[in-house]
Parts: structure tokens; sequence; C-alpha cells
């Protein structure tokens, strides 16, 4: 059986440690955030990364998301996981043992691809094989927006050929719940929303990201 853990990467926000802890209660979670975070937030029980702010945040703020998404993963590995789960910190699963049960351990799982400017692959949370989610974000310039970047890499990566988008899976009572500034949602409203889809459009393939 896979070993998984979720790494939950960005800021601290006291609010958010707290309910993801009560929401992923007997699933390992690694938090991965910045060197001036609020350590009150934590336990001394809880894995915690403090990394260094970059200098380039990059466009979207791409390499606050890229290096303590990775750094979580790198600290994964040393710990023995060989599954993980990139995670936001302001999402919330109603039900993540039923959540975890949707990803496929045969694949990289992503929650949509989105059918707007190039098209790109949701990057809200992801999961797979712990080698390839390091792969994946290991990234060495900044991209348009942070969506093409992880999505030409898949693409560079060739794991474009066994990606799964669970948008259609999700339901009511196995949701996440999407607390961010601009707007509060649950993730199963973006089901009737043509543009999001669970399958890779073939025009997608060539003509945006292969080289």
């Amino acid at each position: 059986m896979s070993k998984v853990c979720v790494v939950v990467q960005g800021r601290t926000d006291k609010d958010f440690v707290k309910a993801l802890k009560e929401k992923f209660e007997g699933i390992p979670l690694i938090f991965s955030t910045w060197t001036d975070a609020d350590k009150t937030a934590y336990e001394e029980t809880d894995i915690v990364l403090y990394n260094q702010h970059p200098t380039n945040y990059g466009p979207l703020n791409f390499q606050l998301q890229r290096i303590s998404s990775l750094n979580g993963f790198l600290k994964a590995k040393e710990l023995g996981y060989d599954r993980v789960i990139k995670w936001r910190c302001d999402l919330e699963p109603n039900n993540a043992n039923e959540l975890l049960k949707l990803f496929d351990t045969n694949f990289i799982n992503f929650y949509s691809f989105i059918q707007h400017e190039d098209g790109y692959v949701a990057d809200f949370f992801m999961e797979g094989d712990i080698d390839d989610m390091i792969a994946l974000f290991t990234i060495d310039t900044n991209p348009p927006y942070p969506e093409f970047g992880f999505t030409k890499k898949m693409y560079e990566l060739g794991l474009d050929a066994k990606a799964n988008f669970i948008i259609k899976k999700l339901t009511k009572e196995n949701n996440i719940f999407f607390k961010h500034g601009y707007g509060h949602y649950w993730m199963t409203d973006h089901q009737s929303l043509s543009h999001f889809t669970d399958q890779l459009p073939e025009v997608f393939r060539h003509k945006h990201y292969k080289q």
C-alpha cells in the first residue's frame, strides 16, 4: 500500500492551519511555509518547514508556490513517503478519507484541465508519485503564469500520458471548499462550466507545449 502525506504549501493562517488539521485528521501533514510565518499557529508535534522567501516571486507568485511545494515534497521523500498531495492552505475537504480514494495511484492526479488561454492543468491541488511530483515542480525559469509552467513541464516529462482529473468525481458529500479572499465556493460549482474538463484535449498536446 502506498504511503501518502499532504504537503500544505503557502502562507500561514491560524484558522486555516487549525481547520486543515481537523479536516485531515489521521492523515500525515507537512506544512511548508515561510520564515516570517506566525509560529504560534503550529504545535511542537507538527512538521513545519520555514522556507526563505525568494528574491523573485515570479508571475502570480509562481516561485512561492513552486518552492514551498518542492521543499515539502523533498521532506516527504526524506520521511519515507512514496506519494504526496500538494495542497493549498485555503482549501478544505469535507471528507478527506473519501477524497483520497479518488486519487488513482497508477496516475498523477489533478483537479481539472481548464480550456482557457493556452489551456492548462489547474494547480489548486495535485497528487502523485513523489518522484513525479518533485520533477514536476523542478522548473528553472519563470513561465508566463504558474499553470502554464506546470502544464509545460507535465508534457516535457511525459506525464500527460498518465494524467488523471477528478473534477467529475466530486460530490456534495465528497467536496472541497475554497476559502479564497476573492470569494468562497464549493469546487463542485465548476462541474457546470464547460471549460473545466476531465480530459486533456488533443488540440493542446502539440500546439502550445510540445517542443
